[in-house]
């Protein structure tokens, strides 16, 4: 089971990750590191920030499974773009401050497996959907309460790693 599941996430990861290292080159070679002098207080994030953070990435995780019906290439779009931004982000903190990595260590345990795991619906097909729409529901409320548990993380706990820097 676990093997199969790899399986199904490998494109994915594929994607993420070859576009995390073109945006880590991004990063690191393009922005300069003054770009992002004022970075935004994350102690200011809490409640009001979950809710807007949630939301979000539920709806990317929402938009992912609707790709399935429509094109998978929607989801690889999204892939790719999450991957991108993480390593323009990565790249700037290599030019800037290393121990900014410290703050994306919780959001990144958590929330790109997360975002990886959309792969096993997406590889699945438009035929698994329509045979097993009632596993496909359940598996979708399932990914929407980890996604909820990944926007808890981003904006409760990451505030708090901010005190090391």
């Amino acid at each position: 089971m676990i093997r199969k599941i790899t399986q199904y996430m490998k494109l994915p990861a594929i994607l993420f990750f070859s576009a995390m290292v073109v945006g880590t080159l991004v990063g690191l070679y393009l922005i300069s590191p003054e770009v992002g002098e004022k970075v935004a207080n994350l102690s200011a994030i809490k409640t009001q920030k979950f809710f807007e953070i949630a939301l979000n990435n539920c709806g990317i995780v929402l938009f992912v499974y609707l790709s399935v019906v429509f094109s998978k290439k929607y989801a690889y779009f999204i892939y790719c773009f999450n991957g991108i931004t993480l390593g323009i982000i990565i790249g700037w903190i290599i030019n800037s401050n290393l121990m900014l990595l410290l703050l994306i260590l919780p959001h990144g345990i958590f929330e790109i497996p997360n975002i990886l795991a959309t792969g096993y619906i997406v590889n699945k097909g438009e035929n698994y959907v329509r045979k097993n729409f009632k596993s496909f529901i359940k598996v979708f409320l399932y990914h929407q309460i980890i996604t909820i548990f990944c926007a808890f993380v981003e904006a409760f706990i990451t505030p708090y790693f901010q005190q090391f820097i």
